[in-house]
């Protein structure tokens, strides 16, 4: 056995609502519970995750979706995430909320392989007729 292999690790988190201006718009994370390592970044109140490291990650979210205050529902919400501004393949996820009271969790995870780095994840909201709350990004370095 060899010496153990660092942990690089980042588990970013929002609880309050935050309703997008823009749909595509990125969802800000307020607070890092974990961050461990060199090889992911993040700064407390910001969108952008910073992968500092070649490597392969494992990247996932959730998030909570109610209608906005300003929505006339039945509306129709996504979340994804994006790697330098561009969608991560297999991370749409979406749901139609039927009622002002409707509430839905969105989720989604993909194994990114950075050969470029330092690369920006983002986790975008499509739409601005819904609140995103208790919103949660994990990211972790393989290798």
């Amino acid at each position: 056995t060899g010496p153990s292999p660092t942990l690089n690790t980042l588990n970013a988190t929002n609880v309050s609502g935050q309703t997008p201006s823009s749909g595509g718009d990125a969802l800000t994370l307020d607070t890092n519970q974990v961050s461990e390592g060199t090889a992911i970044t993040h700064t407390p109140s910001s969108s952008d995750i910073e992968l500092t490291e070649n490597g392969t990650y494992l990247i996932s979210y959730s998030t909570t979706v109610t209608p906005s205050g300003s929505a006339s529902p039945p509306v129709t919400v996504t979340a994804q995430l994006e790697n330098d501004g561009t969608e991560i393949p297999g991370t749409i996820s979406s749901t139609t909320l039927g009622s002002s009271g409707d509430t839905a969790n969105l989720a989604a995870s993909a194994v990114v392989n950075v050969t470029s780095a330092p690369v920006t994840i983002t986790l975008n909201a499509n739409d601005t007729d819904a609140e995103y709350s208790n919103t949660a990004v994990t990211v972790t370095k393989l290798d």
